[in-house]
């Protein structure tokens, strides 16, 4: 009698373990294709194919079931790069980075769960502050920030090595847990051999050149290098306003056209494109929600006007932000450069807000209302750069890496600069993370700059 006691206990165990292994199976694939906020116990129970009630035997709530499998996404991201580095030391520096990022880019491409989680959630720390997991994050880049300063020069800052691993792992973030964004903007395929091939290339293009000063750091070389923030240009028109003229002077129907789009505005900065409702956007703006289809037939026009708008404001910036570049040092060119940009981002942070928000969900949707507006911004960019520097001896390819190295590093201290200010113990609303993000931009972009402009400089001289 004992016997079968002790039996039907096992087996009610060993079920009871199946059951909850199931539930984070599914699970992890919700909250991989879906932000925290958005995704339900039922579409986890849907996804898993039992019923929603089951799900809060085990777990007796959303939090903390998001806690259970951020958890397992976490160790499971360690466990794989605990072997990213193994032999690396041994080899010359060219081939200790390639090697690494070959090992990495296969493994988080092979293994995206835990990217793409984190992708569909960095938009959201807005509103949730405190993401069940987020607090993982501190113990994984301290776990990180160890394994890479072992082959570095002892005199290497601590600070450079900090952002030169932020800024790594902010290219795979995107790249693996937003990868139809990404190579669509690029026109490759996001499961295409040659994507993968892409992201490794970019890397290696734009982190070389500052690993090489880490490796090579000198006594002295241990005091973080900064860059003065110069004064704000003046004049740029303001995003928060999406119309050139005073509102009071235009006609009835387009004040109540702008106000539409303002609320859009705010909605879209606030929700990725497939959660948002014309009902929502009613009710940030104070109207009655069938007014906007008067104005805007389905939410994709709307949608689509709001892109519009968006790019009208931001592509001659691309343009603007070279200004008269060309005759300056290297140095003194890219320090204008990221005041310019950086100025206009903090000011006008909904056009990036909006952004972040969409480019994990393009999966989800067959298209998103003016997507290509975007490939047109990064295209504007690299021909604004071309002509800014004078460079000729740079392919196509090497600027198109460069312009992705700067939008990157815009999109997420800009557009989700909560993220990065966590990690990294900033507070996004002091001067202190504006300095911050500057020398960011310089400390990752600026030796790559150096060496596609110095064999032109030489042969000059």
């Amino acid at each position: 009698m004992a016997k079968k006691v002790q039996k039907k206990k096992v087996a009610s165990y060993t079920k009871g373990k199946a059951t909850r292994s199931k539930i984070i199976a599914a699970a992890r694939r919700v909250f991989a294709s879906r932000p925290y906020t958005s995704a339900s116990i039922r579409a986890i129970a849907k996804e898993g194919g039992f019923n929603h009630p089951l799900i809060h035997h085990y777990f007796p709530s959303k939090a903390d079931l998001f806690m259970t499998v951020s958890k397992e996404l976490y160790d499971e991201y360690m466990e794989l790069s605990s072997t990213w580095m193994e032999g690396v030391w041994d080899m010359g520096m060219d081939e200790s980075l390639r090697t690494s990022v070959e090992r990495i880019v296969e493994d988080v491409f092979d293994h995206p769960d835990a990217l793409r989680t984190v992708m569909q959630n960095m938009a959201h720390g807005l509103k949730v502050a405190d993401l069940p997991g987020l607090d993982f994050f501190p113990e994984f880049w301290a776990g990180i920030q160890e394994v890479f300063r072992n082959g570095l020069s002892p005199y290497a800052c601590r600070r450079d090595i900090a952002m030169w691993i932020l800024g790594f792992h902010m290219v795979i973030f995107n790249c693996v847990g937003a990868p139809h964004y990404h190579a669509k903007v690029l026109g490759m395929s996001p499961k295409s051999p040659e994507y993968r091939q892409w992201v490794k290339d970019a890397l290696m293009f734009l982190f070389y050149p500052s690993l090489k000063k880490l490796v090579f750091s000198q006594p002295g070389d241990e005091q973080p290098m900064t860059w003065p923030l110069n004064p704000p240009r003046q004049g740029s028109r303001a995003y928060g306003s999406l119309h050139a003229q005073p509102i009071e002077s235009l006609k009835k129907g387009e004040q109540t056209r702008i106000k539409i789009l303002e609320a859009a505005r705010k909605v879209f900065t606030a929700h990725p494109y497939n959660t948002a409702s014309i009902r929502m956007i009613g009710k940030e703006g104070g109207f009655d929600f069938t007014l906007i289809h008067h104005y805007f037939p389905s939410k994709a026009e709307l949608f689509e006007a709001l892109a519009a708008q968006t790019m009208e404001d931001l592509l001659p910036q691309a343009y603007v932000w070279m200004e008269d570049l060309a005759p300056l040092k290297v140095e003194d060119g890219l320090s204008i450069f990221a005041d310019r940009a950086m100025d206009y981002c903090f000011r006008n942070p909904a056009a990036l807000h909006g952004l972040m928000q969409n480019i994990a969900q393009l999966d989800q949707l067959e298209e998103i209302p003016g997507f290509e507006r975007f490939a047109q911004l990064n295209l504007a960019t690299q021909e604004a750069f071309r002509e800014s520097t004078g460079i000729r001896r740079a392919t196509d390819k090497e600027i198109q890496m460069f312009s992705f190295g700067v939008y990157l590093i815009l999109y997420n201290c800009l557009g989700v600069s909560h993220f990065p200010t966590q990690i990294m113990g900033q507070n996004m609303e002091d001067q202190e993370y504006r300095q911050w993000v500057k020398d960011f931009m310089m400390i990752i972009l600026l030796p790559v700059l150096e060496r596609m402009i110095k064999p032109r400089a030489q042969k000059a001289s």
